[in-house]
C-alpha cells in the first residue's frame, strides 16, 4: 500500500499516457474518403480497332467503343493515409447489375509541344491524410458488350476501401447513350 501512495503521480501519469495514445489512435483512424464526381460524360467512338487514333463517332458510323470520361475529387477526412482498390463501372437497370468494366487513369502530358495522353489501368489510388487528390478516370466498352449493357439506366463506380468493403458512388448526370443515339438519329 505504502509503495502506491508513494508512486500514485507516476502511475497516473502512465495510465493518464497509455489512455491518451489509444484515444489518439482511435481518433486518427476515424473517418472516409469523400468523392465528388465531376464531368461525368459517355460518347461513341471509331478507331479503336487499328492504329487510327481514336475520335468520337460521325453520325452513320458504326461504333466501335463507348468512352466514359469523368474527373474524381478525392478527399480524406481522416488523419491517416487511405487507398481506393478495384475501381470499375456498373451499369444497372433498375437494381440487375448488366455488367462491369475497369476502370483507367488519365494522364495527360505535354511533350515537345504535343499533347499525349496515356491510359494506365492503376488498380490503388493512394490518397494522403487531409488531402483532396484528383484522378481523371476513363472506361472503355467495347460494340461486343453493346447488347448486354444497352438498357441500364445507372452508372455506379465501385471500388474497395482500406477496410475491404466495397462502396457504390451513383454518377449522375449520365443519361443512357444507347437511348441518347436513338433520339439523335
Amino acid at each position: 500500500m505504502e509503495i502506491l501512495t508513494n508512486y500514485s503521480g507516476a502511475i497516473i501519469a502512465i495510465v493518464t499516457a497509455l489512455a491518451l495514445r489509444i484515444l489518439e489512435h482511435v481518433l486518427m483512424y476515424r473517418g472516409n474518403l469523400e468523392i465528388t464526381i465531376d464531368n461525368a460524360l459517355a460518347r461513341f467512338e471509331v478507331g479503336h480497332s487499328g492504329t487510327i487514333n481514336p475520335r468520337e463517332c460521325e453520325p452513320g458510323e458504326k461504333p466501335e467503343a463507348i468512352l466514359f470520361e469523368c474527373t474524381l475529387y478525392i478527399y480524406n477526412n481522416s488523419y491517416a493515409p487511405r487507398v481506393m482498390r478495384e475501381t470499375k463501372l456498373i451499369f444497372y437497370n433498375d437494381r440487375v447489375n448488366l455488367g462491369n468494366c475497369g476502370i483507367y487513369t488519365t494522364n495527360k502530358k505535354i511533350t515537345n509541344n504535343n499533347l499525349t495522353t496515356e491510359h494506365i489501368y492503376k488498380p490503388i489510388i493512394n490518397v494522403p491524410p487531409k488531402e483532396v487528390v484528383c484522378h481523371e478516370q476513363m472506361a472503355i466498352i467495347f460494340d461486343k458488350y453493346f447488347p448486354k449493357i444497352e438498357s441500364y439506366n445507372k452508372i455506379m463506380l465501385s471500388y474497395v476501401d482500406h477496410k475491404n468493403k466495397t462502396k457504390l458512388i451513383e454518377l449522375e448526370k449520365v443519361d443512357n447513350i444507347f437511348q441518347t443515339e436513338v433520339q439523335n438519329n
